[in-house]
């Protein structure tokens, strides 16, 4: 036993470092320090028995609500639009006085007959201008009203113009012509929430109830004007107010009576007619 010791000593003796040179170790013993340094160093075995907690992901957010639906608004039936809607029962509106110049353009309808209408007021000069046309029609008929109660219905051009003259026992209508007209309430017209009077059961008149501006008016007779547009202080230049010479030359051949411009006339000469009854032309 004693020499096996001696033995073991001697062999430990050959392995140190001082037997070798430049301090090298044998390659026997830097394997074995190798792994013990790295069993000192690696991550401890996961026992396989132990299993990892999952982590089960969060539920997903519902998706948002989606955005409330505009309800559009529909028009209202023509039986509606026609619906009276009644004023301030502490006043009662009058009709606005007719500016002293201005241009409209009206569409006429008379027993779905239609006319387009070209209109120059102007009551500083004592006149009244309608250039009509007939639908799909290529002429243009010139009704020039004065305030002496003559008018003129002529047409330009063409290989026979033609002109016819008629004199009335009123003038051209004056701005306040709708004065003591009788209230009618309030209702929509033509799309337009409007005040309407009756003059003298002869017309009925109905302008627009935020912009006072006229938006239509019937005759006893049916015949309809429907306003396009209304230009305040608009004035014709003087030389298109000139009836052309042969008015002159044919007056006294071809002067119309009193039912034939009613007939042929699609203007406000209606309003002028000396067949009007009188209580009506009083009031011009």
């Amino acid at each position: 036993m004693a020499k096996l010791k001696e033995t073991v000593l001697v062999k430990c003796n050959e392995w140190s470092s001082d037997n070798f040179p430049d301090g090298l170790i044998p390659l026997e013993a830097k394997r074995h320090s190798l792994e013990l340094h790295q069993q000192s160093h690696s991550p401890p075995t996961q026992d396989p028995k132990k299993k990892k907690k999952c982590h089960s992901p969060s539920p997903p957010l519902p998706p948002p609500p989606p955005p409330p639906r505009r309800r559009r608004r529909r028009a209202p039936p023509a039986e509606a639009q026609s619906r009276a809607v009644e004023p301030d029962p502490t006043t009662t509106p009058t009709p606005t006085p007719w500016p002293h110049q201005f241009h409209s353009l009206m569409v006429m309808n008379f027993s779905g007959a239609l006319q387009l209408i070209d209109l120059w007021y102007d009551w500083p000069n004592g006149r009244n201008f309608n250039i009509v046309r007939d639908q799909l029609s290529p002429t243009l008929l010139y009704d020039l009203e004065w305030n002496n109660g003559t008018s003129f219905f002529y047409t330009l051009g063409g290989d026979s113009p033609s002109c016819r003259t008629a004199q009335l026992e009123v003038g051209i209508l004056r701005p306040g012509w709708l004065e003591g007209a009788a209230y009618l309430g309030r209702r929509r017209v033509d799309g337009f929430l409007c005040d309407g009077w009756e003059k003298a059961d002869f017309i009925r008149y109905y302008e627009d109830v935020e912009t006072k501006r006229p938006v239509h008016w019937r005759f006893y007779t049916g015949r309809e004007a429907h306003v396009m547009t209304f230009e305040v202080g608009a004035a014709l230049e003087d030389a298109k107010w000139q009836a052309p010479a042969y008015c002159f030359d044919q007056k006294e051949a071809e002067e119309d009576d009193e039912s034939e411009v009613r007939g042929r006339s699609a203007s406000l000469c209606d309003v002028r007619e000396s067949s009007c009854f009188d209580p009506f032309l009083s009031s011009l």
